[in-house]
């Protein structure tokens, strides 16, 4: 799968495009195929590393906080929400 991968806080050239494994989902949690994906603020304050405290992280998540997405798989026992 591909995902927008941010290697550290900077500019847009710090968000990369990157191939990376597909996740199989632990106990209690599930996989979600993300169909589409924005960037809004929150994900260029994250890039920026603004609230960088707030995550308290030394490396950033992967971008983007808004999605649509559709269940692909599932591990007992799971309560997905929307």
């Amino acid at each position: 799968m591909y995902a927008a991968v941010l290697t550290k806080y900077g500019p847009p050239d710090v968000l990369a495009w990157s191939e990376i494994a597909v996740p199989e989902p632990g106990p209690g949690q599930i996989r979600i195929r993300v169909l589409a994906a924005g960037v809004g603020p929150t994900d260029l304050k994250i890039r920026r590393g603004d609230i960088q405290r707030a995550w308290r992280r030394q490396k950033p998540p992967s971008a983007s906080c808004d999605s649509c997405t559709s269940l692909q798989g599932s591990s007992p026992p799971n309560r997905a929400r929307a």
